[in-house]
């Protein structure tokens, strides 16, 4: 856990908002997922976007309040533009709200595989969060993928077929450390030891063609990337249908109901016009054809 109060000699410094101090501390994310339709949808709740180098924003009670938003204490309202990887983290151990995708509330809070799919509200709830809005844009899979070559169609056979191969150490790159050393352990039946996450920012896909791994775990939103790369995903998904989820600390929630709630249902509303107006925003742009070794 980072940050904790005792990092800061038994108080967080002054300029980390924390729930409940009339702060509301709401980080947004750059990248994909910001240009994947939820600038639009955050566009609906009349506060500004942080834009240029400047990835901090600051409006007081009274510009607030002239944006519509009921009066419940909160004096400041603070909008930080970071990495969707790093929100989880800070939204937790921080407070506050803000939004990422699915597969980074599930990787980087260690939360365990139930929450990949079904039990990803309860997985939240465990972690002292609660989820906001399903945002439903860019929607994309997490897989696990091999060189076609190998011939593996699924999980079960990952093992069996790497030790044909006779590598020392299976190695498997990828940007989800924790997804994938479970991933690994309780559905490939490797044993600690017997395989190696091969950490990557980026760009995993290349990792197999350069002969640094043997597969990955990685995010896919049409297949393109793997089929051009030769990879084929071991089936099953490990996450289907990933989204932008908002979500937020329960103490926050707790402190500042009526703001959030009003956010929450100016979103709503946008959501529903964009599906009449914009519906590619939300469509399921996976294309299944030569993805998998079984096809």
């Amino acid at each position: 856990m980072i940050g904790s109060v005792d990092d800061f000699g038994g108080r967080r410094p002054d300029y980390v908002g924390e729930s409940g101090d009339g702060n509301l501390v709401i980080y947004l994310p750059d990248g994909h997922i910001a240009d994947g339709g939820f600038k639009e949808i955050w566009d609906a709740t009349g506060m500004p976007w942080p834009e240029g180098r400047d990835y901090i924003v600051r409006l007081n009670e009274l510009e607030l309040r002239r944006l519509g938003y009921p009066k419940d204490g909160v004096e400041e309202v603070t909008i930080a533009l970071l990495r969707p990887h790093d929100i989880p983290e800070s939204i937790r151990d921080y407070g506050g709200i803000g939004v990422s995708g699915r597969d980074l509330y599930v990787d980087k809070l260690g939360m365990d595989m139930s929450s990949c799919n079904g039990g990803f509200v309860e997985g939240l709830n465990r972690q002292g969060m609660i989820r906001l809005i399903d945002l439903g844009c860019r929607p994309s899979y997490l897989a696990a993928a091999f060189p076609k070559r190998y011939g593996i169609a699924n999980m079960g056979e990952v093992k069996g077929v790497l030790a044909r191969l006779k590598p020392n150490v299976a190695v498997v790159a990828t940007e989800f450390g924790d997804i994938a050393t479970t991933v690994a352990e309780e559905s490939m039946g490797f044993q600690s030891g017997e395989y190696t996450i091969r950490k990557a920012n980026g760009k995993t896909e290349v990792f197999p063609r350069l002969g640094q791994s043997h597969g990955i775990v990685d995010v896919t939103e049409t297949g393109n990337s793997l089929r051009e790369n030769e990879l084929a995903v071991a089936e099953p998904f490990i996450m289907e249908r990933i989204t932008p989820q908002f979500v937020s600390n329960a103490s926050t929630y707790r402190a500042h109901a009526p703001v959030v709630d009003e956010m929450v249902k100016r979103m709503e509303a946008r959501i529903d016009e964009l599906m009449e107006d914009n519906p590619q925003i939300f469509k399921d742009k996976l294309q299944t054809e030569g993805l998998f070794a079984s096809v």
